[in-house]
């Protein structure tokens, strides 16, 4: 059997979790790494969130405002 220890199922956080180059240099082309995409989709993701919420809050207080202005 060989020396080397082969794991399988490797946890993509714990992966993700630590620090990886940002390009990957291919045939002196270099190409964005998969942890560089993940963490720009993680960053946007979070925006989002905070972008939807934002959106609400001005729906509630649009709506609030129609209602008042009605009374």
């Amino acid at each position: 059997m060989s020396e080397c220890e082969i794991r399988i199922g490797a946890d993509t956080a714990e992966i993700m979790n630590t620090d990886q180059p940002n390009t990957i240099t291919v045939n002196g082309v270099e190409i964005p790494s998969y942890y560089y995409l993940w963490r720009r989709l993680s960053a946007l993701e979070e925006k989002i969130v905070w972008l939807k919420i934002a959106v609400i809050l001005e729906l509630v207080i649009f709506v609030a405002v129609q209602i008042f202005a009605f009374c």
